[in-house]
C-alpha cells in the first residue's frame, strides 16, 4: 500500500457498536494520550500507537461532499461476515454478509507512514474496542486501506 498525498497514510474502520458516540469518544480519548477531536475536518493530535483519530455515524460519511468517492463507493459495494466468539458458535452457520454501509460507526486514521501501517495500527485500535464493547457478542468490522493500485481494499494481515 503506498502513502496518500501529503505523506499520509490513511486508513477506515467500519463497525457496528452498541455502544452510544459519547461512551466511544470517551473511550478512545482515555485510551489515546492524544486529543481527540470531534470537528469533522480537523484531525487530533497522535495516540500512542502515533495515529490521529476521528469518530463518526456511517450515515454522515455517506452524505459527505468531502469524502473520497472511490471509498464511497467501496462502502457501498463491500459486505462483511461478523466475528463470532465461541459462544454465539452456532450462528455462524445462517450468518449472512452485513453491507458496509449499514454499519454505524466508522474511525478514520492517519500518520505519516504507509496506508498498510495505518491499517494495522487501526486493527489494534479496534480490538481494544472489541474488547472494550463487543466481547462476547458478534463484532463487526472491516479495516479499509488504499492498495498499491490506489484502489481501497480489506486489510489482511498476509
Amino acid at each position: 500500500m503506498e502513502k496518500e498525498a501529503k505523506n499520509y497514510g490513511k486508513a477506515y474502520a467500519f463497525f457496528d457498536c452498541n455502544a452510544p458516540r459519547n461512551k466511544l469518544e470517551d473511550y478512545l480519548q482515555r485510551r489515546l494520550p492524544g486529543e481527540f477531536m470531534k470537528c469533522e475536518h480537523d484531525f487530533p493530535k497522535p495516540d500512542k500507537l502515533g495515529l490521529e483519530l476521528k469518530l463518526a455515524e456511517v450515515k454522515e460519511i455517506m452524505g459527505c461532499k468531502n469524502i473520497d468517492p472511490d471509498l464511497l463507493e467501496t462502502v457501498q459495494r463491500e459486505s462483511i461476515y461478523s466475528t463470532y466468539p465461541v459462544a454465539y458458535k452456532h450462528l455462524m452457520a445462517s450468518a449472512k454478509p452485513v453491507p458496509l454501509k449499514n454499519l454505524k460507526y466508522v474511525i478514520t486514521a492517519r500518520n505519516n507512514q504507509t496506508n498498510a501501517d495505518v491499517c494495522e495500527k487501526l486493527t489494534t485500535v479496534m480490538n481494544d474496542v472489541y474488547l472494550k464493547f463487543g466481547e462476547k457478542k458478534p463484532f463487526t468490522v472491516a479495516v479499509l486501506g488504499k492498495d498499491d493500485n490506489g484502489q481501497y481494499q480489506p486489510w489482511t494481515n498476509d
